[in-house]
């Protein structure tokens, strides 16, 4: 069976935030992402009303900005999403669909997609991530998958979830300057 994920971006950069679980059937991520209550650093002066599909392949979406690397595909926009600078301003986003994507990033394109997705989110914005259940044919007979995306693996992207677990899980929210929590 597949999952479902839907994140949103920090609100408040450096602060915890109470996390609330929520039960789900298997391991994939199937929650909210939503981050802290101080003030981001960034400035948030401009209206925020860009709509991003990325890695729209062919799954086009009315209403939104679809990015994908193939031109077949006829995306609004070609980008290397694990590799290039996304064309976005800084918080430009209030909503990003990621559908059958994170699975197929390897190494340091992964991280720089979230780096980058961190960046174009403004503070509170949706980001629904759909992946493959790890334990699912499509993922384990798929030769491009490259990791299993799971809601535990993603915490680690949530300060936090590192500060609670104090000194436990790798801090990759801090090492990638990122910070994502789930919500119900």
């Amino acid at each position: 069976h597949l999952g479902r994920a839907a994140w949103s971006k920090c609100r408040r950069c450096a602060s915890s935030v109470r996390r609330r679980n929520s039960s789900s059937r298997c391991s994939t991520p199937r929650r909210p992402w939503r981050a802290s209550s101080k003030p981001h650093p960034k400035s948030h002066s401009k209206e925020v009303r860009l709509k991003l599909n990325l890695g729209s392949g062919g799954r086009r979406l009315s209403g939104y900005v679809n990015v994908d690397v193939q031109p077949s595909f006829n995306p609004d926009i070609v980008c290397d999403l694990g590799k290039d600078r996304w064309p976005f301003e800084d918080s430009s986003a209030e909503e990003a669909v990621v559908t059958h994507v994170l699975e197929h990033l390897p190494g340091e394109s992964f991280f720089h997609f979230l780096r980058e997705l961190y960046r174009v989110c403004a503070p509170g914005a949706k980001i629904q991530v759909i992946v493959p259940h790890p334990r699912h044919d499509i993922f384990l007979f798929d030769p491009t998958h490259y990791r299993p995306v799971t809601a535990t693996m993603m915490s680690m992207f949530s300060k936090e979830v590192i500060d609670e677990a104090e000194g436990k899980l790798t801090p990759f929210a801090y090492l990638h300057g990122v910070d994502f929590r789930t919500t119900s």
